[in-house]
């Protein structure tokens, strides 16, 4: 199960940005994490900051990119097909089952606002100065470090020796961490995608053409 949201960046270069809802020029990025293991899988296109999520999510590329995934969303992206939560129409009351499924919905999206908190510990997402590509290359980047820093808090978890004998397949694509005292980056091996839509054959560097899921890189949208 994916989860998908969108948030603004500031940037300085307006030939990309436009004024939002908080008043500055920013541009707006679609990203998907996957809910388990809270990584980073898909990053779209900025688009200008006054694009709603809803028409964002189409031309970003993020759509494209996930497919037919599950994928859970805010209130914001009505008629796209994602998974939202139950709406209470005026003058009615929602019944308990849906006002259940809205907490628990609640719960499970909010692992993608943990993810902007983290990410947008680093500065250039708080005020990116970068002109053209510069701010979609910005967040390639942090979610990268992002998602290698997860890497990093499971392996700390494991033992040396279980890291270095058991590769993870998640999606398709065999993660096999090296040693946590190795100083090394995770490595990622050839694999065959399990999910059932996904029937080919990643290898990374990851195609653009192909979804990569869960793996050290996050899918950049060309």
């Amino acid at each position: 199960m994916l989860i998908v949201d969108g948030t603004l960046v500031p940037t300085r270069d307006h030939k990309v940005a436009e004024q939002s809802k908080n008043y500055r020029y920013s541009t707006n990025h679609q990203v998907v994490i996957e809910a388990d293991t809270r990584m980073v899988v898909v990053v779209g296109r900025p688009l200008p900051g006054n694009r709603h999520d809803c028409r964002a999510w189409a031309e970003s590329g993020a759509k494209a990119a996930v497919g037919k995934t599950t994928t859970i969303a805010d209130g914001g992206y009505p008629g796209t097909g994602l998974v939202m939560p139950h709406r209470r129409r005026k003058g009615e009351e929602l019944p308990d089952w849906k006002q259940t499924h809205n907490k628990s919905h609640k719960q499970v999206r909010a692992r993608v606002e943990h993810t902007f908190a983290r990410m947008k510990t680093y500065k250039i997402l708080r005020d990116c100065r970068l002109r053209g590509d510069g701010v979609h290359h910005a967040m390639l980047g942090i979610a990268r470090l992002h998602n290698l820093n997860l890497a990093d808090r499971r392996a700390d978890r494991t033992s040396a020796d279980h890291i270095l004998t058991s590769p993870k397949i998640i999606y398709g694509t065999a993660l096999r961490s090296e040693s946590p005292f190795s100083g090394r980056r995770p490595r990622v091996e050839r694999a065959i995608v399990t999910a059932p839509q996904y029937a080919t054959q990643v290898s990374p560097p990851c195609h653009p053409a192909e979804p990569c899921i869960s793996c050290a890189s996050p899918r950049g949208i060309q």
